[in-house]
């Protein structure tokens, strides 16, 4: 199975992508693109419905601040939230209340 690339941003000046591992569904490995060469910076594990787990590698943690971390954060693993609602409504049948959550009852 193959990567699947889920995003790409800019973050204060720096281009980061969002690559789901193909035999590692759960995780987001970040790659900064631009400046300089094309480098895998973090990943983002144990993504769950209210929270996820960011790991910058040691290498490039001074470059992020705890602002930084917690946009590319948001920003990645609400992509990969979005990823796996559309793989659940493109698999079949399914009960909106459930792919929508509180959402389908107005809240």
């Amino acid at each position: 199975m193959s990567d699947t690339k889920i995003g790409c941003a800019d973050f204060t000046g720096r281009v980061v992508s969002g690559l789901v591992p193909g035999g590692e569904p759960g995780s987001v490995v970040l790659r900064q693109l631009y400046p300089g060469e094309p480098v895998d910076i973090g990943i983002i594990d144990q993504i769950e419905p209210v929270g996820a787990q960011l790991t910058i590698y040691p290498k490039y943690r001074k470059a992020w601040t705890e602002s930084d971390r917690t946009a590319l954060t948001q920003f990645f693993a609400d992509r990969y939230r979005d990823r796996d609602r559309l793989a659940t409504l493109l698999a079949g049948p399914l009960d909106c209340a459930e792919l929508l959550g509180e959402a389908a009852h107005g809240r």
